[in-house]
């Protein structure tokens, strides 16, 4: 279980996530070649928070509603070992999709601000070719890293569908996720102790519609 809060100060609004998360992983190897799945389901709570004040008008509205997800991926790789450096080209299928259940927001006064949403679905299947690669450093840091080219197909450009109350309905477009893009990560593991491990990777992706990039650091340790 876990559960995630979001608070956006600029316009008085905030909301809370509570999800439960289920998933199974599994795999089988052939000499150097593997095969890999895993699968995992979530049920979500979502509950939002938002103080509307236009001129004269404030209202504060409420919505608390549910949705599930899951994610079901396959993959298969070789690993070929030259030397000091591994090789494993490889090849990932899988599938990510959710469905929300319809809400409509409560809100003190009138309620002019209130909110209406129909339930929606969303899946997008997701292919990745690519090579990764890992060398020994030294005796105490090996470095890695991926270069492939990921596809997307389905709902790529997810959008909502919204209506205040008494309007006409109104559609949000959500960011476009990128049909074709290339990817990349490289990073480094170095082993400080037996029980510590300070890892640090870079993580991007390059495509017409734009791209992402981001660094991250994890210590690890044992007991």
């Amino acid at each position: 279980r876990s559960r995630n809060a979001i608070t956006q100060d600029a316009r008085n609004s905030d909301g809370d996530i509570d999800t439960f998360t289920a998933g199974f992983y599994g795999g089988t190897e052939f000499g150097n070649a593997h095969l890999r799945f895993a699968g995992l389901f979530s049920q979500h709570t979502l509950e939002t928070s938002r103080e509307v004040e236009i001129l004269n008008l404030k209202e504060i509205v409420l919505a608390e509603y549910d949705a599930t997800s899951w994610q079901v991926s396959a993959e298969t790789g070789y690993h070929i070992e030259t030397g000091s450096m591994e090789w494993e080209p490889f090849a990932r299928l899988s599938h990510i999709g959710m469905d929300i259940d319809g809400f409509s927001e409560e809100a003190s006064g009138l309620g002019l601000t209130a909110l209406t949403a129909p339930s929606e679905e969303h899946s997008t299947t997701f292919g990745l070719v690519g090579v990764r690669s890992s060398i020994a450093v030294s005796d105490w840091i090996k470095a890695h890293g991926m270069v492939g080219w990921r596809g997307a197909w389905g709902d790529t450009d997810p959008t909502s569908t919204l209506t205040f109350n008494g309007s006409s309905p109104f559609i949000v477009t959500g960011a476009p996720i990128s049909e074709n893009a290339f990817v990349g990560e490289f990073g480094a593991v170095a082993q400080l102790s037996p029980q510590a491990a300070m890892h640090v990777s870079y993580t991007g992706l390059q495509s017409e519609d734009g791209s992402d990039h981001g660094i991250r650091a994890k210590l690890m340790m044992r007991f």
